[in-house]
């Protein structure tokens, strides 16, 4: 059983620390390396849940699954991690009307 609320604890953490503008002080790579470290120490230590964690996070472009930098996620997941079978880009399309 995962740590929720230690998941959830991070998570808010690393909103003050964006609210505070720390975030902004540092170039995308330090922030990515930073968090990709906080996860890995709390998933690894203290049976916290990245995808918890990372929630509402996918500015700092960071998969949940792999815990690496991606350019573009689907719910938290880089596309290698995006499962391929429950693709829902048709469902993100508008009906087709002709």
């Amino acid at each position: 059983m995962s740590n929720h609320d230690g998941s959830y604890m991070l998570r808010d953490v690393l909103t003050l620390l964006d609210e505070a503008g720390v975030w902004a002080a540092m170039p995308r790579t330090v922030q990515q390396d930073l968090v990709i470290r906080i996860v890995k120490l709390a998933c690894d230590r203290h049976d916290c849940n990245a995808g918890e964690i990372l929630d509402g996070h996918e500015a700092f472009g960071l998969c949940y699954d792999c815990r690496k930098p991606a350019e573009s996620l689907r719910h938290g997941l880089c596309r290698t991690c995006w499962p391929d079978d429950e693709d829902d880009d048709e469902d993100d399309e508008a009906p087709d009307d002709h």
